[in-house]
């Protein structure tokens, strides 16, 4: 070692030596670290947004409710998602009167298709009638019996039997077809309602004959044992067995509860509010 180069110092020679703080914090970094990726980065920021903008949007355009059906009331038809409606018709009433599907407009009505040489489902069913004309006397419900047989079933007939029966012409019609008959038959028109309209089977039994009171016969005529009630713009409400007492009962809660919802929403004075 010549004069010129001075010997290393004790420190210097420290530092050179492998593993010594000063030479690792020379030798940049440590083997094996690796840095975030660049796409990690990206995603984070990305996520970050989305937060963002999700609570923005929660805060400014909150959640709507969801449509909810309108509530059930009285007046709601039992059958919601297929409406019943009675078509348009032109008939008479007992006194030979015109009628037509105005005469459920605006009123709360029982009815059911009958005829008057029925021997088994037509006196059941108008002997519920009349019961139900006595318990709803003072409200403004009204009862329609429409003919099934209007080649026998003449307007003079349905007037007949509307008072052997006992009804309160104020609140009850017979319906039928105007006589003499067009063309000489029938064109069964209130039989067609119930056929099409309300989807009832109705038949004619040429096998079991009603015997009349002038010794000729007739085909018995099949039909259900049904009262139905129908809202003021002519649609089906619900439909009762005449022979379940429980039915007719539920029938007459239905029909009161229905005229009293009806009533408020016309008004006093308005048509059909009040008799």
């Amino acid at each position: 070692m010549s004069s010129a180069d001075p010997a290393p110092s004790t420190e210097s020679i420290r530092s050179q030596q492998p593993g010594s703080p000063a030479s690792a914090g020379s030798a940049g970094p440590t083997p094996g670290a690796i840095g975030t990726p660049k796409w990690m980065k990206a995603l984070v920021i990305v996520g970050a947004v989305f937060l963002v903008l999700s609570g923005y949007a929660l805060v400014n355009y909150p959640a709507q409710p969801a449509d909810k059906p309108a509530p059930r009331t009285p007046l709601s038809p039992d059958y919601p998602g297929d409406l019943i409606q009675i078509s348009p018709f032109r008939l008479v009433d007992q006194e030979g009167e015109g009628v037509t599907e105005s005469i459920f407009s605006k009123r709360v009505t029982i009815t059911s298709w009958v005829f008057s040489n029925c021997p088994l489902a037509c006196p059941t069913i108008i002997a519920q009638m009349i019961n139900l004309q006595r318990d709803l006397a003072d409200t403004n419900v009204q009862f329609v019996a429409m003919g099934l047989d209007p080649e026998h079933d003449s307007p003079s007939v349905m007037k007949q039997w509307g008072q052997k029966v006992g009804v309160d012409w104020r609140t009850w019609k017979f319906v039928t077809e105007p006589h003499p008959l067009e063309n000489g038959a029938p064109a069964l028109i209130a039989r067609q309602l119930l056929v099409n309209d309300f989807k009832v089977h109705v038949d004619e039994a040429g096998d079991d004959p009603i015997t009349l009171a002038d010794g000729s016969t007739m085909s018995n005529i099949i039909h259900p044992f049904e009262i139905y009630l129908v809202g003021p713009k002519g649609q089906l409400i619900a439909r009762y067995s005449a022979r379940r007492q429980e039915e007719i009962d539920a029938l007459r809660t239905r029909a009161r509860d229905a005229a009293t919802e009806l009533k408020g929403r016309l008004g006093t004075g308005s048509p059909g509010a009040s008799r």
